[in-house]
């Protein structure tokens, strides 16, 4: 892929999942690697729906590098018994 092309799959993955539910099905569509979607996967339980506001993005080669967050912590994190704080994470 060229970086163009990379940086569109990773806009394209942004628009379609983030302040969304992100369902496996979904997140396969866009992400190719295991440790990723558990990843994804982990920070949905803690974040539900969390979104990731792009602040800024570089693609060069293989790499797109992002610069983002954002979320409220309503969900769980069960290794460390966390209970929900419900207030907004921001960079």
């Amino acid at each position: 892929m060229t970086e163009q092309s990379n940086r569109k799959l990773v806009e394209l993955y942004l628009a379609a999942l983030s302040g969304k539910p992100k369902p496996a099905e979904v997140v396969s569509q866009y992400v190719d690697d295991k440790p990723l979607e558990e990843h994804i996967a982990f920070f949905e339980a803690a974040f539900p729906c969390y979104e990731l506001r792009l602040d800024d993005i570089v693609a060069e080669g293989d790499k797109v590098a992002l610069r983002l967050l954002s979320a409220a912590y309503k969900g769980t994190i069960s290794w460390a018994s966390l209970r929900p704080a419900k207030r907004r994470l921001s960079q």
